[in-house]
């Protein structure tokens, strides 16, 4: 039985493999190396220093070495943890573009990585106590996807007795990390601490945990299935995000409904996200919840907003600055969100409705002030007032056009115009003046 899973190599592959300078990933490469020939396989070394320990050098230079003497090119990053952020997401993330910044330099396409038997089973059981998704609880894949790149794991299904067997029969050159040795490390505590509790009730627990994770994969692989069929039917994506109309997903089964809301968030944030099984579960409430509107932050980088009928997954949560101009006089003004309000006496050529305000004497006319909301603003009718924050939910204005949208106010106070929702009525006199809002080519009166 070949010791790397062979079925995940192909004639002519172009391989990044990621070694650290361990045991794991000093053997995968020498593994590797034993079978380039007869796959005609081309490997490109990838090593990051990550400056934590006076040992990284040493790595560096092994990998190197190794390297250099299998004539084989080698690539390294120097990462510099220089802010307050989490060390461990963020190497993480430095890694990986890192990997997929070389597959595109050298046309790899696969990612090779060297996790095996023993991290498998600690993958399990550490988010199995953390609580995850169907899909992390089934733990990693022999072979994955990642931002349009393989992923392969050759090694998964070896244990890391076979792993130092390996390495003492070919006397692969490899460096400890202390920091394994480390408990204050939740990997390393569940390592020393219960994984030997777990081969003492069952020597076959490395087996078990296979076949556990094999079928949940396959169980994950037919939701993935379904729900990417639903994806591709009913989601659309657009320049901000993607919009989902939620009479469609309401029947839907709910391991459907988080497979579906993954698949939209991978898609986004082109994998870069960890959306947690409780953010899933909120949004899968969301459907169901009669609140008209709602909000849900998955990230710094990503918000689904929920409009009536629809989600809408937005990539930044819009922030909206307060904006106020006053107009003395005839005049044509751009908004900070790009769209342009203009005060003529003239009748253009606009396919809107504009707001004609009459006059006998333009000095009771100007000044105009145009400002978007304020907390506390409210409308007026003959009947009484309202909330301008009920007014809107009523019209059912979208969240981020309340905050950009114009208000128009006389010199007195008086709320003239909201364009495409409000206009107040006026007497007629003698002269008008005209008021447009436009967005693009689009111009909104009411």
């Amino acid at each position: 039985m070949p010791f790397l899973n062979e079925t995940l190599f192909h004639p002519g592959d172009t391989l990044v493999v990621a070694v650290s300078g361990g045991i794991d990933s000093m053997v995968l490469l020498d593994a590797l190396v034993a079978i380039k020939d007869r796959f005609r396989l081309t490997l490109i070394v990838a090593h990051v220093n990550h400056h934590t320990r006076k040992e990284n050098l040493k790595e560096a230079e092994l990998v190197q070495a190794v390297a250099k003497q299998n004539q084989l090119p080698c690539e390294i990053l120097d990462y510099q943890h220089t802010d307050n952020t989490n060390f461990q997401q963020a190497a993480r993330y430095a890694r990986y573009d890192f990997f997929i910044q070389l597959a595109s330099k050298y046309h790899a396409n696969k990612l090779v990585l060297a996790h095996q038997a023993d991290d498998q089973a600690e993958t399990v059981l550490m988010r199995l106590v953390r609580g995850g998704t169907l899909s992390a609880i089934a733990g990693m894949r022999s072979q994955s996807d990642m931002r349009g790149l393989k992923v392969i794991r050759p090694l998964l299904n070896v244990s890391r007795k076979q792993i130092e067997a390996y390495q003492k029969a070919k006397q692969v050159p490899y460096l400890e990390d202390d920091s394994n040795w480390q408990d204050h490390y939740t990997r390393n505590r569940f390592r020393h601490q219960l994984l030997p509790l777990c081969f003492k009730e069952n020597p076959l627990f490395l087996e078990k945990t296979t076949q556990f994770t094999e079928s949940m994969q396959e169980l994950t692989q037919y939701i993935r299935k379904e729900a990417k069929t639903l994806h591709d039917l009913l989601v659309s994506y657009h320049e901000d995000g993607a919009t989902l109309a939620i009479d469609k997903i309401k029947p839907l089964e709910t391991v459907i409904l988080r497979e579906l809301f993954t698949l939209i968030i991978n898609t986004l944030s082109k994998d870069t996200i960890e959306v947690s099984y409780r953010q899933l579960q909120e949004l899968v409430s969301c459907c169901h919840n009669k609140k008209p509107q709602m909000e849900i932050d998955i990230d710094q980088s990503l918000v689904v907003i929920k409009h009536y009928h629809t989600l809408d997954f937005v990539r930044e949560k819009p922030t909206y600055s307060q904006y106020e101009h006053q107009l003395t006089g005839f005049t044509k003004i751009t908004l900070p969100h790009g769209a342009t309000f203009q005060v003529s006496e003239n009748i253009s050529n606009s396919r809107g409705k504009p707001y004609e305000l009459w006059y006998n004497d333009l000095d009771s006319i100007f000044p105009l002030l145009v400002r978007n909301r304020r907390p506390g603003d409210r409308i007026h009718f003959a009947y009484g007032s309202k909330k301008l924050k009920t007014f809107f939910i009523e019209k059912k204005v979208p969240q981020s056009e309340r905050e950009t949208i114009p208000l128009v106010f006389s010199k007195n106070g008086d709320l003239l115009w909201i364009p495409g929702y409000y206009r107040k009525r006026t007497t007629p006199g003698n002269h008008f003046v005209r008021m447009e809002y436009w967005k693009g080519n689009n111009h909104v009166g009411k």
